[in-house]
């Protein structure tokens, strides 16, 4: 499931202006919270892994 979710996020910041481009005006209140809603639930999961995490440094053990 994690490895669908990252599949899923646009890749580069070419990709992100092309949707940006050609985002009908309609959809943007639609797609801005959408957006908000999304990076708020990534910031929580990133911020629990930090919490669990025994090595503050980030660092990975063999």
């Amino acid at each position: 499931m994690l490895l669908r979710w990252l599949e899923a996020a646009p890749a580069g910041s070419d990709e992100r202006a092309r949707i940006i481009d050609n985002l009908p005006p309609h959809c943007l209140h639609a797609v801005i919270q959408l957006a908000s809603d999304t990076a708020r639930a990534w910031y929580e999961l990133a911020d629990q892994l930090q919490r669990r995490n025994p090595d503050p440094d980030g660092r990975m053990h063999a």
